[in-house]
């Protein structure tokens, strides 16, 4: 990561160990930072959880934080009308077939690479 500022204020926490110069591995946890944000309703928490998504400054990787602010500003977070299934009800994506193929042979192309990393090396003695 070459560049980060992370959002303050009155009930808002940012909870990571991400610093500048950090390095994500391809191992990592996805989860590198959690945003807690607390307010006295939920109109009010929600209006401050966009605020602090608008002013995180993150460089160097993608992040969700543009998924995240699309999700906690739709209508039916903002009513409590969803449940786990909120994705696949409100975003239903559908893929061309030479995707899913593309996709299929990336997956299988990653598990044989991960294959060989796990292999031992070989003795020289």
């Amino acid at each position: 990561m070459s560049f980060m500022q992370l959002p303050e204020g009155d009930g808002v926490r940012n909870d990571t160990a991400l610093y500048e110069g950090y390095e994500v591995s391809v191992h990592y946890d996805p989860m590198v930072a959690k945003l807690i944000v607390h307010a006295k309703d939920r109109e009010t928490c929600i209006e401050r959880t966009l605020e602090a998504l608008d002013n995180y400054q993150i460089v160097g990787f993608k992040t969700t934080i543009p998924f995240c602010r699309l999700v906690i500003d739709s209508a039916p977070f903002r009513t409590g009308a969803y449940s786990t299934f909120y994705v696949k009800e409100h975003w239903p994506i559908s893929q061309p077939e030479h995707f899913l193929s593309s996709l299929a042979a990336i997956a299988a192309a990653g598990f044989t690479a991960e294959e060989q990393r796990r292999q031992p090396l070989p003795s020289h003695d």
